[in-house]
């Protein structure tokens, strides 16, 4: 929201600072919420595919998509059980 309202207000003040400043920042804002969101989806498509692996007896598989949603999420107590359990097999 805040992006669209400052770039309005850049074209009124493109020299202002602090607009320019403001605007630097809603965008860096906007592209780390998306990086957080990618992470996330990302994350919960290796639990549910480590899963998967699991259910078929696909050890080795289940393992390296656990291990995957560990690198993403370092204190997942899912990804975690999940890994020692690939592992255990």
């Amino acid at each position: 929201r805040a992006v669209p309202l400052l770039e309005s207000a850049r074209t009124l003040a493109p020299s202002d600072r602090a607009v320019l400043d403001a605007l630097a920042e809603a965008k860096a804002g906007m592209e780390a919420d998306e990086g957080a969101k990618a992470r996330a989806a990302s994350y919960a498509r290796h639990i549910a595919a480590g899963k998967l692996a699991a259910d078929g007896n696909r050890f080795a598989d289940a393992a390296r998509e656990f291990g995957a949603a560990l690198a993403l999420v370092a204190d997942s107590p899912e990804a975690k059980e999940g890994l020692k359990a690939a592992e255990a097999k």
